[in-house]
């Protein structure tokens, strides 16, 4: 019996982003793979810290302290902007652009370009159509 075909890989190098406006000027949140592997692992070692504190009822003037730097850190990794504009950005400004990016790594993939080919085994009989 034969192995079936491998599914193709269909890899992109074209990182769109989502833009930005903040104080009239344009910026661009980075798409995830445009990150380093450490940029992502720092990342998703982040992400549940950030949504585990955004899910409590109060936070201690601690956790608003630890909760301001990880936005502050997750915003300066992921927006395409000097550190100084980043500084301008109140907690509630960090928090849409994380959840931005956060869309943008949910995001479906996109389907394969039009000049991909795809093979496939065939299964079963073959059949006419009439």
């Amino acid at each position: 019996m034969a192995n079936p075909s491998p599914v193709p890989l269909d890899l992109s190098t074209l990182h769109q982003g989502a833009p930005v406006t903040i104080d009239g000027a344009p910026y661009m949140i980075r798409h995830p793979d445009a990150l380093s592997l450490g940029g992502i692992k720092r990342l998703e070692a982040d992400a549940p810290v950030i949504q585990g504190l955004l899910q409590q009822d109060a936070l201690t003037p601690a956790e608003d302290v630890r909760l301001s730097e990880l936005l502050g850190r997750v915003c300066e990794a992921v927006l395409d902007a000097p550190a100084a504009v980043v500084a301008t950005l109140s907690d509630a400004h960090r928090l849409l652009i994380v959840r931005r990016f956060t869309q943008l790594r949910r995001a479906p993939a996109p389907p394969p370009s039009a000049g991909a080919t795809t093979r496939r085994g065939r299964r079963g009989k073959r059949s006419s159509r009439g």
